[in-house]
């Protein structure tokens, strides 16, 4: 694939910004094959560029790209094992879309990460408090548990969401996610060709 700054300016980017927001990026790197740079945590592909603003993503992300209301469409190869592909524009699409990213990250990270664990001994008060109270940024990170509870998907204590029947209750799912506290992201200003990127 023909090198293109904006392809590295985003891989930067998306770098900076995953620190700032207390991400683990040290096994974030970019990998060049003849027709591809992909954008690898570890060994798994995050993103892979075919062309200059066409990013190709793996199926598992079709969940959090319904969530966010992100456009894509779907390669019609039935060998593609990267089939869904978003446009990105430019560099206001990436800081709309800032949630997505950390959340796309958050799950190959956990998949990729030996140590990640289930859930901890502050497990209770996450559930009450509808958040990850753990304050250790890097030990969060690691808990699977996480993603359910901001999701405000709870199964134990005072906002559980399970019914009597033990299933799944939609309306207490959106009344923990109208109650679930915000959480503020670090962004960056928008860069140019030209330009260093520096924080909002």
């Amino acid at each position: 694939m023909k090198e293109n700054n904006f392809i590295y300016e985003f891989y930067e980017w998306l770098k900076r910004f995953l620190e700032l927001n207390c991400r683990d990026v040290a096994e974030l790197h970019l990998k060049k094959n003849k027709s591809t740079i992909n954008i690898m945590l570890k060994n798994d592909i995050l993103f892979q560029f075919r062309k200059t603003h066409e990013v190709y993503l793996k199926n598992n992300s079709k969940t959090l790209l319904d969530k966010f209301k992100i456009s894509y469409s779907k390669s019609t190869t039935k060998t593609d094992t990267i089939p869904l592909k978003i446009l990105i524009p430019d560099f206001v699409f990436i800081n709309d879309n800032a949630q997505f990213l950390l959340e796309l990250f958050d799950d190959i990270y956990l998949k990729n990460n030996p140590n990640s664990f289930s859930f901890c001994s502050k497990w209770k008060q996450c559930c009450d408090s509808l958040q990850c109270v753990e304050t250790d940024a890097t030990q969060a990170s690691l808990c699977r548990s996480r993603k359910n509870i901001l999701n405000g998907l709870i199964f134990n204590g005072k906002n559980s969401v399970l019914d009597e029947n033990g299933k799944i209750s939609e309306e207490k799912v959106r009344e923990n996610l109208s109650k679930t506290p915000t959480f503020q992201i670090t962004k960056l200003n928008l860069p140019t060709t030209s330009e260093q990127i520096t924080l909002l």
